[in-house]
């Protein structure tokens, strides 16, 4: 069966695309004054949550922006972040915690090691061995 040939750098953009839309749904549940209830279906899943959203941020965007300068970029901002929005949370009406900042703090930290490597692995898979170079 002929497999279809995709620009790799649309394929990149499309993995980029997908961690913006991970980001943006962090912040839209980070900050909506009455989360989705499935949130809650696992006694404290929000302190797990904050740190695998994190965790997943991390190596998502890393995977894709290869190198220590990337690296160390996407760290700083998204621990910046997790401080800002657990901020921004108590003006939403909900209850702003450092140990949640924490928490994000250490999935971008876990996340910048193994998960990164691993789907650095997997983007290269992705966007090199499914597209061709233009």
């Amino acid at each position: 069966m002929p497999r279809l040939a995709v620009d790799a750098h649309l394929l990149h953009r499309v993995w980029l695309a997908f961690g913006w839309t991970m980001l943006a749904g962090v912040i839209w549940i980070t900050l909506t004054p009455h989360p989705p209830h499935i949130l809650y279906i696992f006694p404290r899943f929000d302190k797990l949550g904050h740190f695998l959203a994190y965790l997943g941020l991390t190596a998502w965007f890393a995977a894709a922006l290869p190198g220590r300068k990337w690296l160390a970029s996407i760290m700083v901002v998204l621990i910046i972040l997790g401080g800002v929005l657990e901020i921004l949370q108590g003006f939403t009406g909900r209850d702003p915690e450092w140990l949640d900042w924490f928490r994000d703090s250490a999935g971008v930290i876990l996340g910048a090691t193994w998960p990164r490597m691993w789907l650095a692995r997997f983007h290269e898979h992705f966007v090199m061995h499914h597209g061709r170079r233009s």
